[in-house]
């Protein structure tokens, strides 16, 4: 401006003066602000500083009321009132990861190294494996309250048992994750429920045994002193935790391993019922209106078989409940083997002397009072046969009144028959020697035939040796 003359006016010349004492102050206020940002930034340092290790102490008394809080143990603590706490914890957790975000920035400004909280990882990680203990019990108590109203009858114990080893495998499977979580009061009582519940599957199967009858029953029921009726829809899996059964298991399963070997002399007596339900005396028809006996092959096979296991229920310790049973069927196939033995034996004399006394009439004068003895047994026995031609189911033909001793006095009138004729042969021997060469019906069928003497040529060859027939004329 001097250069070109030209004068600036005094004003601006005064402002010229002043900028470089102006400048100078300037220059002394930046140092100034400087050292006052440089003092508060200390101040907010430290106080950030401050603020963070009061978050980390925070942190750490989240876990020790954790430690002190949490659901490790099952006491004092449902599922909902633990998954209550968990998401109480989960809410504190949110809010330091929230703080922790939170302070990312403001460390960053001061160039603060980020601190690892390695409590908040440890909350964490506990948060998730007792969130899963508790889906596991809170799993099991559900599908155990439906077993424990579900009708005792209905009760599947293969899918119940099945059931049981899936919760008991994800129980495993979070022992594999952390092998502490087996100390854990919560886990032990889970895993003792899930024992004790898959313990019960036993005790169901052997009180649901076919095998079992109300005297089983009543023997529990007398061991514990209380009444309850098993077939009832009433009659709950939790009725029997109530009537306390798991406790008496050893008494039940001895019970029922019993009613197994009681079940086997109960059916036996069952196919023997069954048997005798349709075993028929095969009656034929013989002449004259009689009936005789047929083939008694499947009778005799029957009655052995049945007599031997009968015999052998009367050895066997558990025979007791079925004592009255098994001697009522050992009378009556006694009683029935006896008839039909006695039958067989009347029959044999009576089809003998049939032909002696029915077949000729010239043995009868001879012997009077046999003859109407036989008469006698002849009409008993045809109509006791009769009776059993027309009922010959064997326990029915069998029971009737005084029958078998009917047959001991058939049989004891026809021997002592039998005995008069003896006698009266070995009259007609001693009378004409050549008689003992004969036979007993040799001898009968020449006695019966006086009438047509012709008729005995056939034996004279055995009468006299070296004669074969004789020539027989009419006396004059």
């Amino acid at each position: 401006l001097a250069e070109f003359e030209v004068l600036p006016p005094d004003d601006e010349n005064a402002k010229r003066a002043e900028l470089r004492p102006a400048m100078e102050r300037f220059k002394d206020t930046l140092v100034e602000a400087d050292m006052r940002i440089n003092k508060e930034k200390k101040k907010m340092k430290a106080g950030l500083e401050q603020d963070i290790q009061t978050f980390a102490q925070s942190i750490k008394d989240v876990k020790v009321d954790f430690t002190k809080q949490a659901p490790y143990k099952s006491e004092g603590f449902t599922t909902e009132s633990a998954f209550n706490v968990l998401q109480n914890f989960r809410n504190q957790l949110d809010a330091k990861r929230k703080g922790e975000e939170d302070f990312g920035p403001k460390m960053e400004l001061f160039n603060i190294e980020a601190p690892n909280y390695k409590e908040l990882e440890w909350v964490e990680q506990e948060m998730e494996k007792l969130n899963a203990l508790w889906e596991i019990r809170a799993g099991w108590e559900k599908e155990k309250g439906k077993l424990l109203v579900d009708t005792f009858k209905n009760i599947d114990t293969n899918e119940l048992d099945d059931m049981a080893m899936q919760f008991q495998g994800r129980a495993r499977k979070l022992i594999g994750k952390d092998k502490n979580v087996q100390n854990w009061p919560a886990f032990i009582a889970q895993k003792q429920d899930l024992e004790t519940f898959r313990d019960l599957i036993p005790l169901i199967q052997n009180l649901r045994q076919e095998s079992m009858r109300e005297r089983h029953f009543q023997m529990i029921m007398n061991e514990i002193h209380q009444t309850f009726d098993p077939k009832s829809d009433s009659f709950t899996l939790q009725k029997v935790l109530d009537l306390g059964l798991i406790q008496h298991s050893d008494m039940i399963a001895r019970l029922a391993d019993d009613a197994k070997k009681e079940a086997k002399i109960e059916n036996g007596l069952q196919d023997i019922e069954r048997v005798w339900s349709t075993m028929t005396i095969d009656v034929k028809e013989y002449k004259g209106g009689a009936y005789t006996l047929k083939s008694t092959e499947e009778l005799y096979q029957g009655l052995e078989e049945n007599i031997l296991a009968l015999s052998s229920f009367k050895s066997s310790q558990f025979y007791l409940p079925f004592a009255a049973k098994v001697e009522h069927w050992e009378k009556t196939l006694a009683n029935i083997s006896e008839i039909v033995e006695a039958i067989q034996s009347v029959q044999r004399a009576w089809m003998y002397l049939e032909n002696v006394f029915r077949g000729s009439e010239d043995i009868r004068p001879h012997l009077p009072d046999e003859s109407t003895m036989f008469d006698e047994v002849n009409n008993g026995f045809i109509d006791m046969m009769k009776r059993v031609y027309d009922e010959p189911l064997a326990v029915k033909a069998c029971s009737h009144p005084r029958m078998l001793e009917t047959l001991n006095g058939f049989e004891a009138c026809l021997d002592k028959i039998q005995k008069s004729l003896n006698d009266y042969l070995e009259k007609k021997r001693q009378m004409f020697p050549r008689f003992y060469f004969l036979s007993n019906d040799d001898l009968l069928e020449i006695l019966g035939q006086a009438r047509d003497p012709e008729l005995v040529q056939k034996h004279i060859k055995k009468c006299f040796e070296g004669v074969k027939n004789l020539e027989l004329s009419q006396q004059s």
